[in-house]
């Protein structure tokens, strides 16, 4: 993917400086391995198992393509259930200190209809040895903390995060709408914890399905340690 540097979040590339040369990462390396019909092992950097919602940014940045192991389970057309399940590394610390990871799974189910669907799921997200290590975001961001309560060099908590998330769509005379929602709360603090968006789309489609215009609105807050 282009970006300006090999930020984890970010894929943007601004053409500025007499047609310089722009610089382009490796975004996605992995090898997808097919343990049965429906269950599904994923090893390198991958696209994120654990954002289910593809509206929602309260936990994970759109372009953020975790480094690690997951796990993907569903039960076919006859039950619509699904689990994910991901095992990541995050950053490396000194020997004296464990290395911060991520943990996580979500259970939901979800409808494949075309005409009408839905999805609905709960999530547990652990950021493994947080609370007292340095910040996450590259050392090029104007805000290294991204807002989470920090002493001015290390983080003052740890996020053990909780999820619950849905999403309901149908098509008719030419239109597609989508609702949706998703919450979040931090269990390892007790104020400024939780988070939640809530929003909407109309897509108007061709004949062929294809979507022409859209148009969408969120409300979202999200507190400092969510």
């Amino acid at each position: 993917a282009s970006s300006d540097g090999a930020n984890p979040i970010s894929t943007n590339a601004t053409f500025t400086n007499d047609g310089s040369k722009k610089e382009f990462y490796v975004d996605e390396a992995f090898i997808d391995v097919k343990l049965g019909e429906n269950i599904q092992l994923d090893l390198g950097k991958q696209p994120n198992n654990l954002a289910v919602l593809s509206d929602s940014q309260l936990i994970y940045d759109a372009d953020y393509t975790p480094e690690g192991a997951s796990l993907s389970m569903n039960r076919g057309d006859s039950m619509p259930i699904f689990l994910n399940l991901g095992a990541f590394t995050i950053q490396q610390h000194t020997p004296s200190s464990p290395d911060a990871g991520l943990l996580g799974a979500v259970l939901g189910v979800k409808s494949k209809g075309s005409d009408m669907g839905y999805m609905a799921a709960l999530g547990y997200h652990d950021f493994t040895h947080i609370k007292g290590n340095a910040a996450l975001a590259p050392t090029s961001t104007l805000v290294p903390f991204e807002g989470n309560s920090n002493d001015g060099v290390n983080y003052l908590y740890d996020y053990q995060v909780g999820e619950i998330v849905g999403e309901f769509h149908f098509k008719t005379s030419g239109v597609r709408i989508s609702v949706y929602a998703d919450g979040i709360q931090n269990f390892a603090v007790t104020r400024k914890n939780t988070g939640v968006l809530a929003g909407a789309n109309l897509n108007t489609l061709s004949d062929e399905g294809k979507k022409i215009w859209t148009f969408g609105y969120a409300y979202q807050s999200l507190a400092q340690d969510a």
